[in-house]
């Protein structure tokens, strides 16, 4: 579905991560009380990439806001240009983070989780 023809609905309990640009390397996330789900989407809006820049980012889950296990079905294709990138995953845990890798150059970047649209 077309952005022109959609809202994204951004609720402020369910931000992964505010817009603030990230220089390379890794960043993980605190977790952010979501589940359990059923289908709801991830959404990334990358608002620059400096030259070169790349961005990739996958989900983690846990119970317990200490460790993390991997969503298999929650990895985003890497990133290299601006926009808005989309992802459906369910998980059966209590909190979800995110773990951002930014090669080569900064990416100004936001993430927040919101419900599929019918």
């Amino acid at each position: 579905m077309s952005h022109e023809q959609s809202t994204l609905i951004k609720d402020d309990l369910l931000v992964l991560k505010t817009s603030a640009i990230q220089q390379t390397g890794t960043v993980t996330s605190t977790g952010v009380a979501i589940g359990p789900t059923g289908l709801v989407k991830a959404v990334i809006v990358v608002s620059v990439v400096a030259i070169g820049g790349t961005l990739d980012v996958h989900l983690e889950d846990h119970d317990d806001n200490a460790g993390g296990t991997d969503i298999p079905s929650a990895v985003f294709p890497q990133i290299i240009a601006t926009g808005i990138y989309e992802l459906y995953f369910r998980t059966v845990q209590k909190y979800v983070r995110y773990v951002g890798i930014v090669g080569t150059a900064a990416v100004t970047w936001e993430m927040f989780v919101t419900t599929v649209e019918k």
